[in-house]
């Protein structure tokens, strides 16, 4: 009985994770990448870093459908790297929160008033309102989140939800 092949190596990979080599001769092996963003579309022109079991890096930027090939690498699992990215912007897709507290007015802006954001995965942001009564947070998870004052307890309420 003899082991079964192992599965062909994928044509892309999520980034940040590991990316095995593929070919056949030892000394000159290579990996393809296919870079996209979080709606499949080719990240053109992106600079990249291929990290070679060694630790060599290889630079190169992808072409114009997001396709890259990085040739003549040693055997092994390569890490792939891009500069200009974060994680976040390939997972999920990102937004922002915005908050705005007036007085019982509804015009008075309640400057300095800290806050906190609460999100659907557990995850807490915590702020102070600036001098117009807002905060604005930035590349947060799309969904429900809850927004509470914790000086004022339950000394307020939402006016309406901002669409």
């Amino acid at each position: 009985m003899t082991d079964p092949a192992p599965p062909s190596p994928p044509r892309s990979q999520p980034l940040g994770s590991t990316v095995q080599t593929c070919a056949s001769e030892p000394a000159d092996d290579f990996i393809e990448l296919e870079v996209l963003d979080c709606h499949g579309q080719p990240l053109v022109e992106e600079p990249y870093v291929v990290i070679s079991p060694g630790g060599v890096r290889r630079r190169g930027v992808t072409d114009d459908r997001g396709h890259a090939r990085v040739e003549h690498l040693e055997t092994g699992a390569c890490q792939v790297w891009l500069p200009r990215r974060e994680p976040e912007d390939f997972c999920d897709e990102l937004t922002f929160v915005e908050i705005r507290l007036v007085d019982e007015d509804g015009r008075t802006p309640r400057a300095g008033e800290r806050f906190v954001v609460r999100f659907e995965n557990e995850q807490e942001r915590r702020g102070t309102l600036d001098r117009d009564g807002r905060a604005r947070l930035e590349r947060v998870h799309a969904g429900t989140c809850i927004v509470s004052f914790p000086d004022l307890g339950d000394d307020w309420m939402p006016l309406s939800p901002s669409r």
